[in-house]
């Protein structure tokens, strides 16, 4: 087994590390505190090309004609070792955009996706609702034909991204009866008369809302997809994101583990370095293991769906094990600072909180063990 990156890959991940190190690092405390998304970001982002992979070469980007796995969980890595609001980035404009690249029409493709690689559209994705999280099929949000429109009504919740969004694909019932069946999706442009925002406030600070829609009129060039396919659309894009939340929770738990390494380097006490002591160094190594672990099985599964693979379990064993191994990796990480972890000046009061909704947002870890375990039962025995 080839447990390499390819040659593309490995250069990926070099100029990553050296982008992050000298570019996002040393302003990671001033993005992760931001409640918008910050145009140095953006910004940055276009100038290093990193949105050109979410779109294929024919609309403007350098990627293939399906999302890459693997590229996608290089840069989320990396980038989530820098920042929180990084990450958030790259993510949501993957999340808005993947969506048109794997289901859109070539007039939609043509009109949305050049500005999505250069950075100048931001794209979100509206799925979850107050009675629709992870029973993602129960959507109670609607859309009505009326001539050459689609009419919506609803709002979507914990919706990040979305001020700074130009696009928004939003999913909805076009058919309460069938349920999964019934469900359509929509772009939406930012501005469309019946489209608000109201801001939520949470623990990390950054673009999160809930989205109004009052009678919000759509083209219907706008649906994507077929009408009633919403529900294989978003399940599509959430096949190859769940894998990349996976190496973003890498990314994080490495950088946590890489600062309670240095700080157990210099921190002295009894005359000597606390990485000295026994226990430390026990934590370090759990610490150390559990990352690589994580690692092998995020890549595992975005190798397998580059091969053309179903990575139903994969994704979510990825998805499940590397969140939850973030929050102890974090936590021990914090431990390791003592009472300087939870100080505003040292970054792991900022890790700290920004690990914990990882374990929720893109499935919750429950939700998750049910579709592994759904799909060992299926299976007559062997190894997964």
């Amino acid at each position: 087994m080839d447990f390499e990156f390819t040659k593309e890959q490995r250069e990926l991940k070099d100029r990553l590390v050296q982008v992050v190190n000298q570019e996002i690092i040393p302003k990671a405390s001033e993005y992760d505190s931001c409640q918008e998304v910050p145009k140095e970001l953006v910004r940055l982002f276009s100038h290093e090309g990193l949105f050109e992979f979410l779109v294929p070469e024919k609309y403007g980007g350098k990627g293939k004609d399906d999302l890459r796995a693997v590229e996608v969980s290089i840069i989320r890595e990396e980038l989530s070792r820098g920042s929180y609001q990084a990450d958030t980035l790259f993510a949501l404009q993957a999340l808005g955009s993947y969506s048109i690249v794997h289901s859109g029409s070539e007039q939609q493709k043509q009109k949305y996706l050049p500005g999505v690689a250069n950075g100048k559209i931001l794209a979100t994705m509206a799925l979850t609702e107050r009675e629709a999280g992870s029973d993602a099929a129960n959507i109670q949000t609607t859309a009505t034909r009326d001539g050459d429109y689609f009419v919506l009504n609803g709002s979507k919740y914990f919706i990040s991204n979305a001020r700074a969004a130009g696009l928004i694909v939003i999913f909805t019932s076009t058919d309460k009866s069938k349920r999964a069946k019934g469900v359509s999706a929509f772009i939406v442009e930012a501005g469309t008369p019946g489209l608000t925002l109201k801001p939520f406030r949470v623990i990390s600070p950054h673009d999160i809302d809930e989205v109004v829609l009052t009678n919000c009129k759509v083209p219907k060039e706008n649906l994507l997809g077929e009408l009633g396919g919403g529900f294989k659309v978003a399940m599509r894009t959430l096949d190859v994101i769940r894998t990349s939340v996976g190496a973003a929770a890498v990314g994080l738990a490495q950088s946590a583990f890489d600062y309670a390494l240095a700080w157990s380097k210099k921190r002295i006490q009894f005359g000597r370095p606390i990485a000295e002591n026994q226990l430390i160094k026990a934590k370090l190594t759990d610490m150390a293991t559990e990352i690589q672990a994580a690692r092998f099985l995020v890549y595992y599964a975005a190798w397998l769906k580059d091969q053309g693979r179903r990575v139903i379990m994969e994704s979510s064993m990825a998805k499940y094990w590397a969140t939850e191994m973030a929050q102890r990796v974090v936590d021990q990480a914090l431990q390791i600072h003592g009472g300087y972890g939870v100080m505003l000046d040292y970054p792991m009061e900022r890790l700290y909180r920004n690990v914990r909704a990882a374990r929720i947002y893109e499935g919750t870890t429950e939700i998750h063990k049910q579709i592994v375990a759904d799909q060992l039962l299926k299976r007559d025995g062997g190894s997964p």
